[in-house]
């Protein structure tokens, strides 16, 4: 846990740097559209964790088959290139659909930071499987440690916006070349690749797909539309504050990385895995609630601190969006826990929650206070929808507590 947590602190600190340069550099209006942007990339992007998780899923039955391993990551490059080509031309056609004004070049360096994800993304899944946790978190850290030092390196040369927009292209591209190094087995015989596996690993990938693309929308859906939808200023104001209450999500993330393969080798020994899903939920709860109370008795000192005098009068948004990132990270982190239990139900709930809010929004989208308690209730309908439907003892978390809570009642009476 620690190491992916500090792989996880290093890409959102090279994430951290890059957003304050760029805040700094453009200014409130102008960072509306460079925040709503780069959130349209994330959410093609995201989708394509689910070949991360599908893939750590068949690897884990590989663990001891380091030539089976190399076989698979061998069969499945070039088919992750192309799917990569294809990512890359609909973000492409997508960006000048919905930003014309941005021009070809600056969709072409857009589609460039989504077409390495599909390669990257089974690389790391291969890492996580095998549960080499340093070599993923140096893996994730290469997702946001370069970023600042690309962006720095493309103010010489492009435009403020496409210098943004670059810089991250580089990044993805730098995390995938060096995912595939740390993935790839050395030494070992060349063997057929487990087509059974990769079949497993195919089937698996469209519920997950579904269940990420709306972990993606509800994370990222509302910078969108407030750059749609609010006066640029605000936009830029709500931007700017979303890059740092959404870091919450690193703590379910990081939780959620480690408990998938664990949950999928309990399950598939028949042990329980509710107590894995409580302790995960109670210590993201713990470290969200402390976040959010630190920014409410430190708002204004922190936006100050990160992106200067300019982005202050947005700082009361910043205790709410924490507690609102951070309830949607505990509903990322039930759902792996239900897809390493086998179950893809809760990934379907998510898509539809992130339809949900984005009906509400198309409705409610006067003011960032409505923008953010949309969230919270979609959010906190998802807590509910996921105990209605998961009525086993070990799947649903109230169920998972009086579990074992029963248990230490029957230990100490004995």
């Amino acid at each position: 846990m620690p190491i992916v947590l500090t792989g996880l602190i290093l890409w959102n600190l090279g994430n951290y740097v890059f957003f304050v340069i760029a805040g700094r550099t453009v200014g409130p209006a102008q960072y509306a559209t460079v925040a709503a942007l780069l959130s349209t990339t994330m959410l093609i992007q995201i989708p394509s964790g689910a070949i991360q998780v599908g893939i750590s899923r068949q690897v884990a039955a590989l663990t001891t088959k380091p030539d089976a391993i190399a076989a698979l990551l061998r069969f499945a490059m070039l088919r992750c290139l192309i799917w990569g080509v294809v990512v890359g031309a609909a973000t492409v056609a997508i960006t000048m659909l919905i930003a014309p004004s941005l021009g070809t070049v600056n969709a072409l360096w857009t589609g460039a930071t989504t077409a390495p994800m599909p390669l990257y993304s089974f690389a790391s899944g291969v890492l996580q499987g095998q549960q080499r946790f340093r070599r993923f978190a140096l893996s994730v850290s290469m997702l946001g440690l370069p970023r600042p030092v690309f962006l720095l390196l493309c103010f010489l040369v492009m435009h403020e916006i496409t210098s943004a927009i670059a810089a991250s292209a580089l990044t993805i591209v730098a995390a995938c070349v060096t995912t595939v190094m740390l993935a790839w087995p050395a030494g070992v015989e060349r063997v057929p690749p487990p087509l059974s596996l990769w079949r497993g690993f195919l089937r698996t990938i469209a519920p997950l797909a579904v269940g990420l693309a709306g972990f993606g929308a509800l994370v990222n859906v509302d910078v969108i539309v407030a750059r749609a939808s609010l006066p640029e200023r605000i936009a830029g104001l709500f931007g700017a504050i979303a890059v740092l209450g959404k870091a919450t999500v690193i703590f379910p993330q990081a939780v959620a990385w480690i408990l998938l393969p664990r949950v999928s080798v309990r399950h598939a020994r028949g042990q329980r895995t509710g107590s894995l899903l409580v302790l995960g939920v109670a210590v993201c709860a713990v470290l969200v609630l402390v976040a959010a109370g630190v920014a409410w008795l430190f708002d204004d000192q922190i936006v100050r601190l990160v992106f200067g005098s300019e982005f202050v009068d947005g700082a009361r948004y910043l205790p709410p969006l924490i507690l609102t990132t951070g309830l949607i990270g505990i509903l990322l982190l039930l759902m792996n826990h239900q897809l390493g239990r086998g179950d893809d139900r809760f990934a379907v709930v998510m898509a539809g929650l992130a339809v949900l809010q984005g009906l509400l929004l198309a409705v409610v989208h006067d003011t960032v206070e409505h923008l953010l308690l949309i969230e919270f209730v979609v959010g906190a309908l998802g807590l509910v929808i996921h105990e209605a439907i998961h009525t086993d003892p070990d799947a649903g978390l109230c169920r998972s507590i009086h579990a074992m809570l029963t248990a230490d009642k029957g230990r100490h009476s004995a």
